[in-house]
């Protein structure tokens, strides 16, 4: 027996199709939005590296690529790597960074690695770093740095290496509450001080 197929009517052509596309978009606004969320750093973070491109002359860095970019790029600027959310390395080596070191550094509490070295960084260490609970590792030698070292590096309790020579810096490393620190110096050492 042969029987005729029953035509299929357009509004039952139409839903699947439908509910796959707003299936596919809710998908990908979703993927969207996870993605943006796990690049966005807390907009302290995003203020702090905008101060530190103001306060030292970014517009003439060696290299500034993607810097002062829209709000969710700041881990595709030059030098800045992040993690979970935060920015955990900051590398401008030799960067060409002329100026201060903003106190807003502070803001960057996950931070793990912060090299600044070799530049022409002047005045004082913020005492503000002491916020970089997390830091590991801190290189600002090579620079004209000057004043006293702040004590508070002594709270950073994660330090492992500490590298400020060839500055102008003058008083005590305060170190006795880090548990383990390489110092490396140079024989061109113009630190004066002692270490507690």
């Amino acid at each position: 027996m042969i029987t005729e197929r029953q035509p299929v009517r357009p509004f039952e052509q139409r839903i699947p199709l439908k509910l796959f596309l707003c299936g596919f978009l809710a998908i990908l606004v979703s993927l969207t939005i996870d993605e943006l969320q796990a690049q966005s750093i807390p907009e302290a973070e995003r203020a702090a590296l905008i101060s530190l491109y103001e306060s030292t002359d970014g517009d003439n860095w060696k290299d500034n690529t993607n810097w002062n970019g829209p709000v969710g790029t700041e881990c595709s600027w030059y030098g800045v790597n992040c993690s979970a959310g935060a920015v955990y390395y900051l590398d401008l080596d030799g960067n060409n960074l002329n100026g201060k070191i903003p106190a807003a550094i502070g803001n960057f509490t996950r931070l793990k690695y912060l090299y600044l070295q070799t530049n022409s960084l002047s005045g004082v260490i913020p005492s503000e770093i002491r916020n970089l609970t997390q830091l590991q590792s801190l290189y600002l030698y090579n620079n004209s740095l000057s004043g006293v070292i702040p004590s508070e590096i002594g709270n950073l309790t994660q330090l492992q290496n500490l590298s400020i020579d060839n500055n102008l810096l003058s008083g005590a490393i305060p170190i006795r509450q880090v548990k383990k620190i390489r110092i490396p110096l140079s024989g061109e050492e113009q630190l004066v001080g002692r270490f507690t």
